[in-house]
């Protein structure tokens, strides 16, 4: 073998092997800079859709855990995109959150988020978002309820979500168990 045809087939192995070394990364973040209109609460009246994603512990991402969907001003990498969730179905989801029979269950001292659903008004711009940790049975509002704040804020009760209103929120997300 000459050392021409030695410096080819090594640089091949280099290329080949460097390629094969990527993580998976089915998912691209998405910028929303610019597309974050936050307010102190999501109000009815603003939403025009939602989407849902999942969590996925394969995906190569710029978390150590799973806790945020918009990360850094994009939508995180650790999240693919499940469904678009319909207006009226939004309208949903947010009001049983802003009930207070929704939270009171028993919880567990943990949250990694399994799901997460990104609130959109008529403008694509994001007014929202909610994280769903099925395993500590719990959900993050951000902006955040008054009842989620009345029982954060209560040193001694619970903030898991209740049975019922668990049910009622898979069933609208069409999430199964």
């Amino acid at each position: 073998m000459t050392s021409k045809s030695v410096f080819i087939s090594a640089v091949f192995l280099i290329v080949f092997s460097s390629l094969k070394a990527q993580p998976k990364d089915n998912s691209h973040s998405v910028d929303v800079k610019g597309k974050l209109g936050l307010g102190a609460a999501i109000s009815l009246d603003q939403i025009s859709s939602m989407k849902l994603y999942k969590f996925d512990p394969k995906n190569h991402c710029n978390q150590s855990k799973a806790l945020r969907i918009v990360y850094e001003d994009s939508i995180s990498k650790c999240f693919d995109f499940v469904r678009n969730i319909g207006k009226v179905s939004g309208k949903k989801i947010v009001a049983l959150l802003n009930l207070k029979s929704t939270f009171g269950n028993e919880n567990y001292a943990c949250f990694d988020t399994s799901y997460a659903l990104i609130v959109y008004d008529i403008h694509e711009c994001i007014i929202g978002y909610i994280h769903l940790s099925l395993n500590c049975n719990k959900a993050w509002i951000f902006p955040t309820t008054p009842a989620f704040e009345f029982y954060k804020n209560q040193e001694f009760m619970p903030i898991g979500l209740s049975a019922s209103a668990r049910k009622q929120l898979l069933g609208l997300l069409k999430i199964s168990e």
